[in-house]
This record gives C-alpha cells, structure tokens and sequence, in this order.
C-alpha cells in the first residue's frame, strides 16, 4: 500500500474520530445544560414514578413534590391519595393522568374530594390511576393490587376519549417501554411479560437531550422507535383489546361483589366536534354497558354555559372540572347502593 493511500486512511480515521468525539462532547454538555436548567414540571407525572417491569412504569411509593405552589403525592401504597385504612370500605378509582389529576394540587382532585364527602359515610377513596397509563396497563395495575382491600365497595374507571385509544395499541409511551396485549385464537395475550430495564427505549428516555432533540426532529425521534422496537397494532385488533380489558375489569369488580362505573371524560376539542375515538368509547358504553356509564360530556354540557372552561389542556381537567366530576359521581353512587358503612 502505498504511503499517500495510508496518509488518506488515516486522514479519514482521525476526522471520523474527531466527529465522533465532537457529537459525544455536544451529546453530554446537552445533557448537563438540561439537566441544570430544566425547571420541574408536571406534563408527564415522570418524577413521581419509577420503572416497573410489569407495568413499564409505577409511582414511586411515599414521594412529595411541589410546583408552583401545587402539591403532588404519592402515598406509601404507591396511590395518589390518603394512606389506606383497611378497615374502611373502598371506592377504587382507574385511569390515567386524567383520573390521577395532572395540574392540580392533591387536594384538587376529585379522587381527594370525593373521599371527604364519603369518610362520614365510613368509605374511603384510593386513586390507582397513573399518569401515561393505557387500558392495559390500567388493567395489570388492578390485578396485582385488587386484592389487598378486604371490602370494595365500588370501581370507577375514568376513560380519557382523547388518548386512551392510541396509548393502548402501541408498546411506548412518553418514549418508555410498556406491555402491549394482542388477540390470539380470540383470547388477549400479552406480548412481553416482563420488561427490561435496560430495554434500549428505557435507556433512551432517561436522557433529557434525546427527549429534547426527539421533539424537534420528529423523523429521527421515529427511527429511533423503530429500531429500538415500537409497535404499534391495527385499529380494528385495538378495539377489540380495549373491549376486553374493558370486560375484565367489569368481571374482577363484579367478583368483589363491588359497583363498577365508568366514566368518559371527553378531550376539550370534543365540544368544537366530537372525535372518532369519543364517538366510539360513547357508542360502545351506551350498547354494552348503560347502567354503569356516566356521559360526563352531557354533564359538562348541562352545568356549563362554555364546557372548555373546565380544562387546564385539551385533556386534563382544572380545579372545576374535577369539583363537578365529584358532584357528579357522589350523586350517581350514593343512590345506588352505598349504604353507610359500618366503622
């Protein structure tokens, strides 16, 4: 070989290893940058969970966080509300951040309002929803806990219209690893019962410049996705997930001899017109299950001169919102059966 074709190899060896130590440079002081400016915030409810290998992701048992003068917790069974007293009678609320209550200060949420209008009565609220959760996993959440109250008395699990369907087909989201359940030989089968911590999309959500680069360059944020694994199932298999882990759940609560309700909470742009997921989830509460749905979009309706007045962001409701889906749902369960509780 030739000494001018070595000198040219080796021209492009130290160039490729100087950009390739350039970018590590960029890469990390992106990161320490980030990492030291970010102020906290509650878009995702992130600080307050940790991974799990089940669920993808879990509250952090026995955290605290303040954000602008809000208080976020979790308590030492890992629930957004008071520490369980087993002796007490329990209404167990499902869901996402919507049900969690993302925005609003613990004592905002309905799940917390709704638990002092039904201490006198001896009953308690605990709230297992979980910020970012699909139907899935709000499922596997109730299975593994369902059986650590003694009395449950009834189940409300709050339907999000504005992305409940989407979170519940793929298997990431808010760029972390989750289980993905799929339909074979007509029976629901999970795809993978137990996630890595060291998946390659867990390691990529940990880093605050990757999310902060994924967000301005869409295209490499979805080659990332796929060459660490995403996927994503068919619309028509999706549903019918969705309407089993629905039947699951109605099944458990049934088993418990408990109330089981559901609650559809319509996304803000719902009232401009109705999108194709509220049309479904309304559609199919009303032929499969009527005498447990609560039409929370009617109700907005009928209290509120402007319904949009009730929501922080297109899915998440404020401090009024959640006062009105307390009214709403001490009126709805009271009546059918919840007679006082025995202390």
């Amino acid at each position: 070989m030739s000494s001018k074709k070595i000198s040219r190899i080796s021209s492009f060896s130290v160039c490729l290893l100087s950009f390739c130590l350039s970018l590590l440079f960029i890469c990390v002081a992106g990161e320490i940058f980030l990492r030291i400016t970010k102020k906290k915030s509650t878009a995702s409810g992130v600080t307050l969970t940790r991974f799990d290998p089940i669920l993808g992701w879990a509250p952090t048992p026995d955290t605290f966080m303040k954000v602008q003068g809000k208080i976020f917790s979790v308590n030492k069974a890992g629930l957004r509300s008071e520490n369980v007293n087993p002796e007490r009678p329990q209404i167990l609320i499902l869901g996402d951040s919507v049900a969690w209550g993302l925005g609003v200060s613990d004592e905002d949420t309905f799940a917390f309002r709704f638990s002092k209008l039904v201490k006198n009565s001896g009953y308690q609220v605990s709230n297992l929803a979980v910020p970012s959760y699909g139907l899935d996993q709000t499922y596997l959440r109730f299975v593994e806990n369902y059986e650590s109250w003694p009395s449950i008395k009834a189940v409300v699990l709050v339907i999000c219209s504005g992305n409940d369907l989407k979170d519940t087909a793929t298997n990431v989201v808010s760029r972390k690893r989750k289980p993905l359940f799929r339909i074979r030989k007509g029976e629901l089968s999970i795809e993978q019962i137990k996630i890595s911590k060291w998946d390659p999309q867990n390691l990529l959500s940990r880093s605050q410049f990757v999310s902060w680069l994924f967000g301005r360059l869409t295209r490499l944020k979805m080659l990332s996705e796929k060459i660490a694994g995403k996927v994503d199932i068919n619309e028509y298999e999706n549903l019918k997930v969705v309407e089993m882990l629905i039947e699951k759940i109605k099944k458990i609560s049934i088993s418990q001899n408990s109330q089981f309700w559901i609650v559809l909470v319509p996304s803000r742009d719902d009232f401009e017109k109705p999108s194709k997921d509220y049309l479904w989830f309304n559609d199919f509460f009303h032929k499969r299950h009527p005498g447990n749905f609560v039409e929370f979009f009617k109700i907005l309706k009928e209290n509120s001169s402007h319904p949009k007045e009730n929501y922080l962001d297109d899915v998440h409701l404020n401090e009024k919102g959640h006062a009105l889906l307390t009214e709403v749902l001490y009126k709805q369960l009271l009546p059918q059966g919840l007679e006082k509780a025995a202390r």
